[in-house]
């Protein structure tokens, strides 16, 4: 409570975080934070949201990094870290706004990311089990227009040959599933 109690809970929640100290963190935060000045709180947003998707409380984990993402940032990965983590939480709190939200985000500030592709993937994954399938089928396309050489090519090609059917386009389907086999005529999925 001296003259120097800002500094001393900044080393605080920084020293928890970086020894993945997260339960310690997230008790020692209600006292640590109204300690620090305003300009840091923003870091300690991150802290506390990525502390608490690692004890998996992905609800509570929302806000502190949705107030980190919307603020000015001098360090994008630290940035992009927090849109995966509130990327994880919209799909574990099946949060489907919030996760088109942060895909669209991604989209933007990191369109050749490989982060990004992963999150198409997901997204497409999750449009498909909603049977939103041509969500699922503009993700795939995504991915491959935007990652020719990313290494699940094979699976995307496929799986988006697979949404033509689903969603009854099915001269694409064929043309899609003939492409497929041509690129990879050795494969089991040929059968």
């Amino acid at each position: 409570n001296g003259a120097y109690a800002h500094k001393a809970a900044y080393n605080q929640i920084n020293l928890l975080f970086r020894s993945k100290q997260y339960r310690e963190l997230l008790v020692a935060q209600e006292e640590a934070l109204k300690h620090i000045p305003p300009e840091q709180m923003p870091l300690m947003h991150y802290y506390v949201g990525k502390s608490l998707c690692a004890m998996k409380s992905y609800a509570p984990a929302i806000v502190p990094l949705k107030l980190f993402a919307s603020t000015p940032h001098t360090e994008p990965e630290l940035l992009k870290s927090a849109l995966l983590s509130l990327m994880t939480c919209a799909r574990e709190t099946s949060d489907f706004g919030l996760f088109d939200q942060i895909l669209t985000h991604l989209k933007t500030a990191y369109p050749q990311a490989v982060e990004t592709a992963t999150a198409l993937i997901i997204h497409a994954q999750l449009c498909k089990e909603r049977k939103d399938y041509p969500r699922a089928l503009d993700d795939l396309k995504q991915v491959i227009a935007l990652f020719p050489e990313h290494p699940q090519r094979e699976a995307i090609l496929y799986d988006t040959a697979v949404l033509y059917a689903h969603h009854q386009q099915w001269a694409q389907g064929v043309r899609a599933f003939r492409s497929f086999l041509r690129q990879y005529p050795a494969k089991q999925k040929k059968g």
